[in-house]
């Protein structure tokens, strides 16, 4: 998405986003997309949120459209740069600056000011142990998928979950909050688009995602998390 919106500047963008494309990696074997990249619930979700980014002139699902650039060429590409955002820098030959935020959204008219979680089965660091948030409960609120709150609340015992209705809400949600806190993920990416304050749990494998400008920490060890999260608590 940064690297659109800085293409956007003197081209008219239109995103084609292809549906059901087959994996076998079985790194992937938690995606929530059941053996595909991204599906249709995937993509009804997403659209709401990228039809309200001005930069997009359209958004749909790929059906043979005429396209000028490949975005998928990035899963071909040797040596791969560690931040996921540069890999289309590489493939589109722009460059933008990554601490300003590439997503528009609003603030939720009823969820504010919580910290907000999401942690996905996937991109998981096993050094690390969530349930110090046990003293949190009322200032958390989950907001990713139900096995991955239920995964969740095995640690934080009383910890409350919100089901967002797509990517929009849940880009209001995390716009509202007091700070994010996840592992790599879609609702990480969002988090890091509109620049919120926010805490990434890291992983030695697929180190793909680096927080980038504004009040942004990341963490391996569990002594880092724990002070990360005070600072952003009483921030």
């Amino acid at each position: 998405m940064p690297a659109i919106k800085k293409l956007s500047e003197n081209h008219t963008c239109n995103l084609f986003i292809g549906i059901n494309k087959i994996f076998t990696n079985e790194k992937y074997k938690n995606h929530t997309s059941a053996g595909v990249f991204i599906n249709d619930r995937i993509f009804n979700y997403a659209f709401p949120l990228l039809e309200k980014q001005k930069y997009l002139n359209k958004t749909q699902k790929y059906i043979n459209q005429k396209i000028d650039i490949n975005l998928d060429l990035f899963r071909d590409m040797p040596g791969k740069p560690s931040n996921s955002s540069k890999w289309y820098f590489h493939i589109t030959g722009v460059h933008t600056d990554l601490y300003k935020p590439f997503l528009d959204t609003q603030e939720h008219d009823k969820i504010k000011n919580k910290i907000v979680i999401v942690r996905s089965l996937r991109n998981r660091n096993p050094f690390i142990d969530y349930s110090f948030l046990n003293d949190f409960c009322e200032q958390l609120i989950f907001i990713g998928l139900k096995d991955e709150y239920l995964d969740l609340k095995k640690v934080i015992t009383k910890l409350k979950h919100y089901d967002p209705f797509d990517f929009f809400e849940m880009s209001q949600i995390i716009k509202s909050s007091k700070f994010f806190l996840g592992n790599q993920s879609s609702s990480f990416a969002i988090a890091e688009g509109l620049k919120v304050p926010r805490l990434l749990e890291s992983t030695y494998d697929d180190y793909n995602v680096q927080p980038t400008g504004g009040d942004c920490y990341e963490f391996f060890y569990q002594t880092h998390f724990e002070k990360f999260f005070y600072t952003l608590l009483n921030r």
